[in-house]
């Protein structure tokens, strides 16, 4: 790659913005549940983006496991779901509320096992 390549990626690149971060707490809520293997990770993250949940601020995969002691074609996600409101502290009932909306749609699409 030449100087006027990098140069021109760095230009053709998005720009990042800044926006300030909240004083308000986040609330965290860990999910594992059990899932057919052929259900790509990025099909869950779509379905859950689309539940249109205001307060879902990031989705983390943080466990992928197959092997022993699972169901044939099954596999087990462990996700964490942070929740946080620019203008209010949200409450445990909030999030309860919004881990509901999420799990439903997930069973809807999914058939998910908790």
């Amino acid at each position: 790659m030449s100087i006027t390549d990098l140069v021109k990626s760095i230009r053709d690149a998005p720009k990042e913005k800044f926006t300030n971060y909240s004083k308000l707490p986040n609330i965290m809520r860990d999910l594992s549940f059990v899932i057919d293997d052929s259900v790509a990770y990025k099909e869950i993250l779509n379905v859950v983006k689309k539940t249109n949940v205001h307060s879902l601020k990031k989705i983390l995969l943080f466990d992928l496991y197959i092997g022993k002691n699972m169901p044939p074609g099954k596999k087990s996600l462990g996700m964490g779901f942070i929740f946080q409101d620019k203008a209010k502290t949200l409450t445990h009932e909030d999030a309860d509320t919004f881990i509901k909306e999420i799990l439903e749609v997930l069973e809807d699409n999914f058939r998910i096992k908790l």
